[in-house]
């Protein structure tokens, strides 16, 4: 899930954002959530690690 989730996340990134298509106010804000939730996720696995 997380594979697929990361992918479908730079896709948007690579197609909307960078070739100024048009988005909405909502699509911005689960962006802005999902990147939280990358970075708690990824931030989780490093306090394992240590």
């Amino acid at each position: 899930m997380y594979h697929h989730l990361v992918e479908n996340y730079v896709n948007y990134q690579n197609n909307a954002v960078k070739h100024n298509e048009a988005f909405s106010v909502d699509e911005i804000e689960f962006m802005i959530y999902l990147t939280g939730t990358f970075m708690r996720l990824l931030l989780q696995l490093a306090e394992k690690t240590t």
